[in-house]
């Protein structure tokens, strides 16, 4: 909300009053939504925390042996860098991985990863 408020100028009070948030912006504010992501995604996802325990269990994964490659549809078009965004918010997270790519297409990805989440959750237990 204080990064909204800052933004479009207005009170954090009226926000609240009218129940706004990133997830329901007006119609006016809605029209400014790239320019608002383009200014505050680099310093807001970084030290957005992730949920409880996401962490421990993919050390979990990665201590069975398996690689995790994190594929994020981050790109130019919210971030100024999706890769140094994503490096502070996965390091900020205690999140360890062996590989980051940044791409919409994360069908095409996984084929030429040649990913099977399959062996993965098989070997977990959890």
């Amino acid at each position: 909300m204080p990064y909204i408020a800052e933004f479009f100028e207005v009170d954090i009070k009226y926000l609240k009053d009218n129940d706004i948030s990133y997830s329901n912006l007006s119609k006016e504010m809605k029209e400014r939504e790239l320019e608002f992501t383009r200014k505050y995604y680099d310093k807001v996802i970084p030290v957005t925390p992730f949920k409880p325990k996401v962490a421990e269990y993919i050390d979990k994964i990665r201590n069975l042996g398996h690689k995790i490659i994190v594929i994020t549809a981050r790109d130019k078009t919210l971030y100024t860098d999706e890769y140094k965004t994503t490096i502070e918010e996965l390091k900020n997270n205690n999140i360890h991985y062996d590989k980051l790519i940044c791409d919409f297409d994360k069908a095409k990805v996984c084929k030429n990863e040649k990913l099977d989440f399959d062996i993965v959750f098989k070997d977990c237990n959890f």
